[in-house]
């Protein structure tokens, strides 16, 4: 990840090695030497992207994390029970409420409402939000979620507008 060290330094961000790990040289059980590759973090995180997310996994995060009381109508508050709506509800997709009608999805009503991200890309830009005030470059963490850095922009801005809400 691009990072402007000064800035890292005075916000007590995680430093982050550059180059490539060194590993030395290893003798087998039967005494032939071998040398098992490595990686730095750098390298990992210049790897970075939502491709390597698992997009399923990243999905039920998040959406755990906005129903943690389970699935339950935008409309009518009833909780979901039917087997292929609650299916479409934890999938993200459209559901269709038995009770009053409403037609939503998991992300309905909250800061994720008609995002045009995939769940990968979502929890990237979250992840990222905080070395984004570290030094983390906007063009680097478009780069690795293959979108523009105005898409970034805007994220950072959701983010930071979610976490002046949230009271611990």
């Amino acid at each position: 990840m691009e990072r402007n060290e000064s800035t890292a330094k005075s916000k007590g961000c995680p430093k982050q090695p550059a180059g490539r790990a060194k590993s030395g040289k290893k003798r087998s059980p039967r005494g032939k030497e071998y040398s098992p590759g490595s990686f730095s973090p750098g390298e990992a995180a210049s790897a970075l992207s939502a491709e390597l997310l698992d997009e399923d996994r990243c999905r039920e995060w998040i959406l755990e994390r906005l129903h943690p009381d389970g699935a339950h109508c935008l409309g009518c508050a009833e909780p979901i029970l039917d087997g292929t709506t609650l299916h479409n509800f934890w999938q993200g997709n459209r559901c269709n409420c038995k009770n009053c009608g409403r037609w939503f999805s998991a992300t309905s009503g909250s800061f994720l409402q008609n995002m045009q991200l995939t769940f990968a890309q979502v929890f990237l830009l979250a992840s990222f939000a905080d070395y984004l005030s570290c030094g983390l470059t906007l063009s680097r963490a478009a780069a690795a979620l293959n979108i523009s850095p105005d898409t970034v922009r805007i994220w950072q801005r959701r983010f930071k507008a979610i976490g002046s809400q949230i009271t611990t």
